[in-house]
């Protein structure tokens, strides 16, 4: 596994086919493999201008996309289901 490059990130993921949301990676396909994009609370809350506690309280009412448990204290959203939500509310 590869540890986060922040120090105070308690996170850690593997980069096999799942990549944080980073401009140091690839975005679309790479070698035929689709690459899934994980982004943090703070990159979910930019792109949908929604605080922290309101999409936490839209995912426990099935409103809003659930986050993966990456660890104890490490939560991503996939970048198409959060985009996919954005698309169904316009």
């Amino acid at each position: 596994m590869m540890e986060a490059s922040h120090p105070t990130r308690l996170c850690r993921w593997s980069s096999t086919n799942i990549k944080p949301a980073d401009s140091r990676y690839d975005r679309g396909t790479s070698g035929g493999q689709v690459t899934t994009r994980l982004l943090r609370i703070e990159d979910v809350m930019q792109m949908t201008s929604l605080s922290r506690s309101y999409i936490y309280a839209l995912a426990a009412r099935d409103q809003f996309p659930k986050p993966l448990s990456l660890g104890r204290k490490c939560s991503r959203w996939r970048e198409a289901d959060v985009l996919e939500w954005i698309g169904s509310r316009s």
